[in-house]
């Protein structure tokens, strides 16, 4: 339920708040009649969930994971790649972590958020660099941490207020 014109809700709203916004004031079921895990990711813009046969569908707009740039419906992430668990949406991106624990991230780059080592927004997932194996994530509008396997925490991206916790302020790609 809620606001819908950024394709956020996966169907098409059934009723309209206002004239000019269309919204779903009771919850609609996602198409697709996908079977998902009990947490789905959501931000302002997109919507990610993990089916219970490890494909990650995302909807919505700005880099859904398939390549292209939105959908009305949830689309497969591409890939081939069997999620375990997605960390929160970032804004206009999303990482998730994959069976073995790599992560992988796609969406907009901002200040190296997906943790490539470039600013190169990207709409397929790719991996993380660092070799690390992750137990959990968690984005924002400018960086990404995650939780490694050994117990270690790994910020990367925007640093313009000390977020990834280096005391230094410049931003690590």
């Amino acid at each position: 339920w809620g606001y819908s014109a950024l394709l956020g809700l996966g169907a098409p709203a059934p009723d309209t708040c206002a004239a000019s916004t269309p919204c779903a004031k009771t919850p609609v079921a996602v198409s697709g009649g996908h079977v998902f895990r009990p947490i789905v990711s959501v931000n302002g813009n997109v919507a990610c969930g993990i089916a219970t046969d490890g494909q990650a569908y995302c909807w919505g707009v700005t880099y859904v994971g398939d390549g292209s740039m939105s959908a009305a419906a949830p689309v497969a992430v591409g890939g081939g790649l069997s999620f375990t668990s997605l960390g929160n949406a970032g804004d206009a991106g999303q990482c998730g972590i994959v069976v073995g624990g790599a992560a992988y991230c796609w969406g907009f780059n901002h200040n190296g958020r997906l943790g490539n080592g470039t600013t190169t927004n990207l709409s397929v997932p790719t991996a993380v660099s660092g070799g690390h194996a992750f137990t959990q994530l968690s984005s924002s509008q400018d960086h990404t941490c995650g939780v490694a396997t050994d117990g270690n925490a790994w910020c990367w991206g925007g640093n313009d207020m000390g977020e990834l916790g280096t005391r230094s302020l410049t931003p690590s790609l």
